[in-house]
């Protein structure tokens, strides 16, 4: 096991050197400002199982991975689901203009 004195050098030669250090685990304050969600609807997310947590006693870490995969996820869900509202709203303006021209017609 590393020393905290190892991490921190580690850490502070990464930094010297303009390597982005990037967390394993994020605790759920810092997570959900990461992602945008707030921390209740975070803490729904993690009895869910939306994304692998690690637990210390009562402290719970949330893997910055899994979370990234979820976020990643949500966003591709968001942008199918653009592309059906999309449709819809094309099927809605053909309907609207049958409908002018029966009641034009009739």
């Amino acid at each position: 096991m590393k020393s905290s004195s190892s991490r921190s050098e580690a850490s502070r030669v990464f930094t010297d050197m303009n390597i982005p250090v990037q967390p394993k685990c994020l605790n759920p304050e810092t997570a959900s400002k990461y992602c945008g969600l707030s921390i209740r609807t975070l803490k729904r997310r993690i009895k869910e199982g939306c994304f692998k947590t690690y637990t210390k006693g009562r402290r719970v870490l949330i893997d910055r991975e899994s979370l990234d995969a979820w976020i990643n996820d949500r966003e591709g869900a968001n942008a199918a689901d653009s592309s059906v509202i999309e449709q819809i709203a094309a099927d809605v303006r053909v309907i609207r203009e049958l409908l002018e021209r029966m009641a034009s017609a009739g």
